[in-house]
């Protein structure tokens, strides 16, 4: 699961401008936070903007900015967060990667698979991750359990340390003007 978070105040600590979807990350200032997993880092700009940060050198970064219509408000509030699509667009991807790590990969397929540019054919594993993602949003918001997350081991302690993480990036208080938490 994720380690400590930092917050960005070493140039060399946050790593190289990087690729979003296989191309140069347009970024040029230095993330707010970065939070580590076991084979990769999620660095978070004030923007809300991400960037999941994969080894291996150029096109491994999976960036999330947030795009708010229709369908994101309707799955906003599917997953219990209200109107609020920036929440959810920001826990979004850290679930990727944090329910990734608990079914015991290395790191999250669907993102690695977008940083570098495979084929969006159809793929039941990454499938079953993404299902499982939004899934695991709406327990961490609603405490409803949906039948995908039966392969997730301790639901609620999970939970409890997702609820942990988000808090320690976004303050309580930032979560509540919200309309999260």
């Amino acid at each position: 699961m994720a380690s400590a978070v930092s917050t960005a105040t070493d140039p060399a600590a946050m790593g190289r401008a990087g690729a979003s979807r296989g191309r140069l990350s347009r970024r040029v200032d230095m993330p707010l936070h970065t939070v580590h997993f076991k084979s990769c880092h999620v660095d978070i700009y004030e923007d809300d903007y991400m960037e999941t940060v994969f080894p291996g050198g150029t096109g491994t970064r999976c960036s999330s900015s947030c795009v708010i219509n229709e369908e994101t408000k309707a799955t906003a509030q599917q997953l219990g967060y209200g109107n609020n699509v920036r929440a959810m667009r920001r826990h979004h991807d850290l679930a990727h990667t944090y329910v990734a790590e608990a079914m015991g990969y290395p790191y999250s397929l669907c993102l690695h698979r977008v940083a570098t540019g495979e084929t969006w054919a159809y793929d039941e594993e990454r499938d079953r991750e993404e299902r499982m993602a939004l899934a695991f949003q709406r327990y961490y918001n609603t405490g409803e359990v949906d039948p995908v997350l039966a392969a997730l081991p301790n639901l609620p302690e999970l939970a409890k340390r997702f609820m942990a993480l988000t808090e320690e990036i976004w303050p309580a208080w930032v979560q509540q003007q919200e309309g999260v938490g």
